[in-house]
């Protein structure tokens, strides 16, 4: 059979640099040595990246994304929420 292949969409790839900080606050309050994950997927992370805009790529503990019963860990999010709370106080300098 004859087959005809077309990019419908494309988008370049996009490398993020770890911010020390972040990972610094993550450590201290998770108790927990960050890993680093290489993830395939799409994230509008592209399109702010690309202007010097600092991205932070993260997420509390979730499952079956964009499917039927996705869910996320109550706890988790909570654990999240604080890192991130933390880490943009320090990053401007307010504690």
């Amino acid at each position: 059979p004859e087959i005809t292949v077309a990019r419908v969409m494309g988008a370049e790839s996009t490398q993020l640099a770890p911010d020390p900080l972040y990972l610094q606050v993550t450590e201290e309050l998770t108790g927990e040595a960050v890993r680093l994950v290489r993830a395939s997927g799409g994230s509008d992370a592209r399109f702010i990246a690309q202007f010097g805009i600092p991205v932070v790529l993260s997420r509390p503990l979730v499952g079956n994304l964009h499917g039927l019963d996705e869910w996320i860990d109550i706890e988790s999010m909570g654990l999240y929420y604080q890192i991130c709370e933390e880490f943009i106080l320090r990053k401007l300098s307010v504690v």
